[in-house]
């Protein structure tokens, strides 16, 4: 039972290069059992929304010229999902990597965290043989630092440099339907996902110079981004030890956010769901 749990807090703790928004899905629509839980290592794919966004001033950071397309990445996140009975099941999801300092404190300079967070509940129903749908609406955190403008080193000594803080709380919304095939030693399911989701974007933006410590902080309206996925996944492995695998894409509302949905992860299984004592 321990060493699952150390996986997981290790892979919570691991510093991706990219920490953005995660898109993947990677679960199917039926549940686990009641009292069953696992423990997951995956990778999935990541992006950030900033590019698509709107801020003013837009003439000072230059967002015009630059291209409006979401900036892929991956992370390590962790994960548990706990079945609850009755075709329930809660699950979530953590995913941390260090960024920059948005107030640069020099008396106390140490680095903001990036924060992914994911909660969801979701219920599932056979609707014939060997099929289940499967209903798993969940909430969304997700805080970052970027560097939009770095100062050149090379240019004036008094060209300033730019940092956006965003935080964006929201909903999303995936109807799964799957497909499951058990056999004696392994099950193999595919499952088709469309998924909404909304997020409501707080942000603002740090303009510095080195000398003399020079903030000025411009306060950022909020933004909303619709979100809208198709997602294949396929599993495949026993029941302690699957393997699952998402394919898919994701569009927005704003202009340039199509980015591809990719990932892959291994359960674990946490087996503190009480065993049958043994008759001697």
């Amino acid at each position: 039972m321990k060493a699952p749990i150390y996986l997981l807090l290790i892979s919570a703790l691991l510093l991706g290069a990219c920490a953005h928004l995660d898109n993947s899905f990677l679960r199917s629509a039926e549940p686990l059992a009641k009292g069953d839980a696992r423990g997951i290592a995956l990778v999935s794919s990541s992006y950030s929304y900033a590019s698509g966004l709107n801020f003013e001033p837009d003439s000072t950071l230059g967002l015009n010229s630059r291209a409006r397309k979401a900036d892929l990445g991956f992370q390590l996140p962790a994960d548990v999902d706990i079945g609850l009975g009755n075709g329930f099941q809660i699950g979530g999801q953590l995913a941390l990597a260090l960024a920059e300092d948005f107030d640069r404190d020099i008396s106390f300079p140490w680095p903001s965290l990036t924060t992914s967070l994911r909660a969801y509940l979701q219920y599932s129903l056979p609707i014939r043989d060997s099929y289940w749908l499967g209903f798993a609406p969940g909430i969304l955190y997700h805080q970052e630092v970027l560097s939009i403008k770095e100062k050149d080193s090379l240019g004036p000594i008094d060209e300033p440099g730019y940092l956006l803080q965003q935080r964006g709380i929201g909903g999303e919304f995936p109807l799964t339907i799957s497909r499951v095939k058990h056999s004696k030693d392994k099950k193999i399911s595919h499952s088709l996902t469309l998924r909404y989701g909304i997020i409501r974007v707080s942000s603002k933006i740090n303009e510095y110079r080195s000398i003399f410590h020079y903030d000025i902080i411009y306060n950022q309206a909020d933004q909303i981004i619709s979100r809208y996925a198709i997602i294949y996944t396929w599993q495949w492995g026993d029941d302690l030890t699957p393997i699952f695998v998402d394919l898919g894409i994701e569009f927005s509302d704003k202009k340039g956010l199509v980015v591809p949905v990719v990932g892959i992860k291994r359960l674990f299984d946490l087996p503190w769901k009480n065993k049958p004592a043994v008759m001697e």
